[in-house]
């Protein structure tokens, strides 16, 4: 199943890779996305022109122009901000939509002393406003609410009986779209969550232990979850480690709708199957193990 998730990290990565690079390896994508390589050249298969070379890796261009198709910003997406606010401002200065085809086609505000003017050029209009304005251009079909908690119900309201179809929602409410208005809730804190609970509980460099954790949540449990742990346990007996190694389980990561089964070392996330999990083993867990002993063949 192709993941949009992971073709947006991929493009928001090769997007800020070094000028005059020209390819990029699996293994590289992999480590910054926070997936195994495999992943990545799974998701690849699906982009039939994009093909790695061996020794090269993929043609960053090529991998571009493809990344942007699937996605569909290989055409201008005209998008109108609700709020002209300190949020609202702030995505219209995220220079990488320029980069991507999206457009800031207008703001819409309540505040009398901004209506009328122009941010950085993008004008604002009053939001009552709304419904004239997408009328005279029907190539708008995405919001992006950016008002206070106690606006933001109404402005999406009046966004989706205004012909709006997609909704960018950051303001610190769950809007449940009346019709079939596709909703995405951006939760500005929940990265920090994140950061703040691998902090607490990072893996000091050195450390006589490791613990590994397993994502056991309903969605990982019928990705076989369970395979991978049993997989796990049987390599730590059998392989010499110079780290003492726990495999746990753990609740959902958050990380349930990308493929593979979520798995967590230390602040780093990976994705494995079961089909996968001895090369991952090997791969991802050995290096970080401290193995006193050099496995050799012959």
């Amino acid at each position: 199943m192709i993941k949009i998730l992971h073709f947006g990290r991929y493009l928001e990565i090769i997007n800020k890779l070094p000028k005059g690079k020209d390819f990029v390896s699996s293994d590289e994508l992999a480590k910054l996305a926070g997936v195994t390589a495999s992943t990545v050249r799974q998701d690849f298969f699906h982009l039939l022109e994009t093909k790695g070379r061996s020794k090269r890796g993929y043609e960053i261009e090529r991998l571009r122009k493809n990344l942007m198709e699937i996605i569909g910003l290989d055409q201008v997406n005209q998008i109108v901000i609700i709020g002209a606010g300190k949020i609202g401002r702030a995505i219209l200065g995220y220079r990488e939509f320029a980069k991507i085809n999206i457009h800031v086609a207008a703001f819409f505000d309540r505040k009398p002393e901004l209506l009328n003017s122009r941010i950085d050029g993008i004008p604002v209009y009053a939001i009552g406003e709304l419904g004239d304005f997408l009328s005279l251009h029907p190539d708008v079909k995405i919001a992006v609410i950016a008002v206070p908690e106690d606006q933001a119900v109404k402005a999406a309201h009046m966004a989706e009986e205004c012909g709006i179809q997609a909704l960018w929602n950051f303001a610190p409410v769950i809007y449940e779209p009346l019709g079939d208005m596709i909703v995405e809730n951006e939760y500005v804190g929940q990265t920090l969550y994140k950061l703040i609970y691998n902090l607490k509980n990072k893996s000091t460099p050195g450390r006589d232990h490791m613990d590994i954790l397993v994502c056991v949540g309903s969605s990982c449990h019928l990705k076989g979850a369970e395979s991978i742990i049993k997989n796990f346990q049987t390599r730590i007996r059998k392989e010499k480690l110079g780290r003492q190694i726990t495999i746990k389980g753990s609740f959902c990561q958050g990380k349930c709708s990308e493929s593979g089964v979520t798995i967590r070392i230390g602040d780093s996330f990976f994705k494995t199957t079961p089909e996968e999990a001895d090369g991952f083993f090997s791969a991802v867990i050995l290096p970080r193990s401290g193995r006193t002993e050099t496995m050799t063949c012959g």
